[in-house]
């Protein structure tokens, strides 16, 4: 019905979003999510962060994934906090950096990023 068709309408602006930030890899966005979720964000909050970085307005992110004004507010100023990051520009430099990078693990248990 109506909920079937406005799930697959959110993930289809998600996929198109995503692929134009990933360069159409659609392995980086479970990387980022990942990345952001190892960081001590919210799933929530990770969300609204590769959208941000795909460059989504707060408005399309509202409207995409159903959140409220202030959930996406919210989740912004905390990811950017917890990241270091101060705008959309900054954050899609570091989630490029830190999704890209092939982590190697090292006999003593440690992860370098190649």
């Amino acid at each position: 019905g109506a909920a079937c068709m406005l799930a697959r309408r959110n993930l289809e602006f998600q996929d198109a979003a995503i692929a134009s930030f990933a360069g159409a890899d659609p392995s980086f966005f479970e990387r980022c999510l990942f990345y952001l979720r190892s960081q001590g964000l919210s799933e929530v909050q990770a969300n609204v962060l590769v959208r941000i970085a795909a460059g989504d307005s707060s408005t399309k992110i509202e409207g995409d994934l159903n959140y409220s004004r202030g959930s996406v507010n919210s989740a912004r100023r905390v990811g950017y906090r917890a990241l270091g990051v101060h705008s959309r520009t900054q954050l899609m430099r570091h989630l490029q950096r830190a999704c890209t990078s092939s982590p190697v693990h090292t006999t003593s248990g440690q992860v370098h990023n190649r």
